[in-house]
């Protein structure tokens, strides 16, 4: 259930249960069921998910043509390791995805946030 305000979604399926002893190395937590946190906008999370997936340059921060190219390398070395990527667009200060987090070794979905971060630092 969401909270009044939240932003939300209708998840494609249900993941499987998550071993409560298991750890990410990477810091993140697997996703094994309906997850909520806040930043400047909610973010949610549910195994097995599609999402739709945007972000936005630094203010003033444009990508030239090599940069746009080494951020769409990214996305795609991590499409079939971290998650399945259907569409992906690089504009010159933002992207879009349209993806589905894969099941992790722990059995749980690989969380959003480590996979973000994943490309974010490639």
């Amino acid at each position: 259930m969401l909270k009044k305000g939240s932003a939300g979604f209708q998840p494609a399926n249900q993941g499987p249960e998550q071993n409560a002893s298991a750890a990410n190395r990477s810091g993140f937590q697997p996703v094994s069921s309906f997850q909520t946190s806040r930043r400047r906008l909610p973010h949610c999370q549910q195994g097995g998910s599609v999402y739709f997936i945007s972000w936005v340059c630094r203010s003033g921060k444009t990508l030239d043509p090599a940069e746009k190219n080494i951020t769409l390398e990214a996305i795609r070395y991590w499409d079939t390791r971290k998650w399945t990527v259907y569409a992906a667009v690089v504009m010159k200060d933002h992207v879009h995805l349209l993806a589905q987090p894969l099941t992790g070794r722990d059995g749980g979905y690989i969380n959003l946030g480590e996979i973000i971060h994943s490309i974010k630092k490639f």
